[in-house]
C-alpha cells in the first residue's frame, strides 16, 4: 500500500473513531444523532446560501489575487502531492468530496452539536471550533490559518443560522476542487514553477 493510500485511510479512520464514540458514550448519543440527521436537509435560506458562496467566492480571490508567499505554496504544494498522488480529476474529485464531507460533519455537524448539548456558549463554540479547524490548517502557515478560522466561521455561522449542513459540505468540496484544478496551477504560473 503507498503512503496515498495509507493517507487516506488514515483520514477517514481517524474521523471514525472521534465521532462513533461520541455518539455511542456521550450521554446525549441519540440527540446527537438525531440533531446530526436533521442537519442533513437542503435549506430555505437563499440569502444565506448566496452570502455563503459569495464569502467563499472572496475568498478564492484573495487567494488567487493576493497571496505571494512563493515558499509557503512550494511546501503546501509538495504536501497536497503527497497525500493526492496521481493528478487526475478523479483523484481532485474523490480527496475534495471526502475532505469536505468528514470536515464538515465532524467540526460543523458533530463538534457543533456536542457543544449545544452541553450549553456551552455560542461566541466559546464558534471560536473554539474555528480555532481547532485553523490549527489543522496551519501547516499551510500563517494566511491558511487566518482563511480557514474565517472559512469555519461562516460555515458555522450558516448552519446556525439555516440548520442545515449540507450546503457546507458542497461550498467546502467545491472549494477543495477548485483550489486543486485551478488556484494551484494558477499560482505554479504566477509563481514561474514548473507545471506538470
Amino acid at each position: 500500500m503507498d503512503l496515498k493510500k495509507i493517507s487516506l485511510t488514515i483520514y477517514i479512520i481517524a474521523s471514525l473513531f472521534v465521532t462513533i464514540p461520541l455518539i455511542i458514550f456521550y450521554p446525549h448519543g441519540l440527540a446527537l444523532f438525531v440533531n446530526l440527521v436533521e442537519m442533513f436537509r437542503f435549506p430555505e435560506h437563499w440569502l444565506a446560501t448566496a452570502l455563503l458562496f459569495l464569502g467563499i467566492l472572496v475568498i478564492n480571490l484573495y487567494d488567487i489575487l493576493f497571496y505571494n508567499d512563493r515558499e509557503q505554496f512550494i511546501k503546501n504544494e509538495q504536501m497536497i502531492r503527497s497525500v493526492i498522488g496521481e493528478k487526475s480529476i478523479l483523484n481532485y474529485l474523490l480527496i475534495s468530496i471526502l475532505s469536505g464531507y468528514f470536515e464538515e460533519v465532524l467540526f460543523r455537524g458533530y463538534f457543533y452539536q456536542l457543544l449545544l448539548l452541553t450549553k456551552t456558549p455560542l461566541v466559546f463554540t464558534f471560536s473554539l471550533i474555528s480555532f481547532i479547524f485553523a490549527i489543522l490548517h496551519a501547516n499551510q502557515g500563517k494566511i491558511a490559518f487566518i482563511l480557514s478560522f474565517m472559512i469555519s466561521l461562516s460555515f458555522l455561522l450558516y448552519v446556525h443560522y439555516t440548520g442545515c449542513i449540507i450546503i457546507p459540505i458542497i461550498f467546502h468540496a467545491l472549494f477543495n476542487f477548485f483550489q486543486l484544478t485551478f488556484t494551484i496551477p494558477y499560482q505554479k504560473k504566477k509563481f514561474h514553477l514548473q507545471i506538470d
